[in-house]
């Protein structure tokens, strides 16, 4: 397995195996040519996988939203989307069997703050829940490995007697 100079037809060939699966590939020019050409066909593979199983996180995020449309408040539902779509954004549509809790706290961490590192680790949290008690994926919600944040909630501001006498004065 590798990457070879074939002797009769004069050009570079390459051959992996994925999954117990061979994969070949040949015609080129250079040896750089062939090691290019033998990543892109592994990147072609994972994603024709990912198309194929439906195991995508976006896959996944999407079957999750349309399930919450209409079981969650209006403003939950849009933070929930924009959780999904940011870790997206940050981490790539990587398959969700592949995803470490340290991918989730790098992402996580850009958040602006504890409270929302916590919020959005909820979130996620959820999604692997429902991928696998209703998609029945054999997973393992990475999301229980990441400790919580601690945060400092604001407290209630209760105004002092002189602030209510303002208040009735004004």
């Amino acid at each position: 397995m590798g990457i070879w100079k074939d002797k009769k037809r004069k050009h570079w060939r390459y051959e992996f195996l994925h999954q117990g699966e061979s994969h070949a590939g040949g015609a080129f020019k250079t040896r750089r040519d062939a090691v290019a050409g033998r990543q892109k066909r592994r990147e072609e593979i994972k994603e024709e996988i990912k198309i194929r199983t439906g195991t995508a996180f976006s896959t996944v995020a999407n079957t999750y939203l349309d399930y919450a449309e209409k079981r969650l408040a209006k403003l939950t539902f849009r933070y929930k989307g924009l959780i999904f779509k940011r870790f997206i954004k940050e981490a790539g549509d990587l398959d969700i069997y592949s995803i470490s809790p340290q991918q989730i706290h790098d992402f996580l961490v850009t958040l602006p703050s504890n409270y929302s590192y916590n919020c959005g680790r909820k979130e996620l949290s959820t999604l692997w829940e429902y991928a696998i008690k209703k998609m029945l994926l054999p997973l393992v919600n990475t999301c229980r490995n990441l400790d919580k944040m601690p945060y400092n909630p604001a407290g209630k501001k209760i105004p002092t007697e002189d602030e209510i006498l303002r208040l009735i004065v004004a």
